[in-house]
């Protein structure tokens, strides 16, 4: 039904199964309250490990500006490192943040945005565009 790069969703006689590496540090997946999607609780050490060198921080991936029409849309993740914080997140080279918490992210404020959220936030959703589909990913900070 759905895979990511550390888990899939399989689906028998009606019963969802979560499969998940368990050699990474991600946490388990758990239901989420929106439309029945899925929330990665995620550790709120964690992130300020990451967050707390933002020169280390901007080296772990590559974004440039997505526009469509030439009108900016997001950003697209052309390039993330492995065990960085944007990987823990689940997001994969190829991704465009569209939206984060539902507010729309199309210029380099809008990034400094996401952020400020993961270090004070107990939640996030952040939507995205992943192989022409437009998905929601949401968390859980802990």
């Amino acid at each position: 039904m759905k895979i990511g790069r550390d888990f899939c969703v399989l689906e028998e006689e009606g019963k969802q199964y979560v499969l998940r590496n368990l050699g990474t540090k991600l946490a388990p997946l758990i239901p989420g309250e929106k439309g029945g999607g899925e929330s990665m609780t995620i550790s709120r050490k964690d992130i300020l490990t990451h967050i707390s060198n933002l020169g280390q921080l901007l080296n772990e991936a590559k974004v440039v500006p997505f526009t469509v029409n030439g009108i900016p849309a997001g950003f697209q993740f052309i390039q993330i490192l492995p065990g960085s914080l944007f990987q823990k997140l689940g997001l994969v080279a190829g991704d465009v943040v569209q939206e984060v918490n539902e507010k729309k992210v199309v210029g380099a404020e809008d990034m400094t945005g996401l952020f400020q959220t993961l270090q004070t936030a107990s939640s996030m959703t952040i939507t995205i565009l992943r192989g022409g589909k437009v998905e929601k990913l949401q968390y859980q900070f802990i």
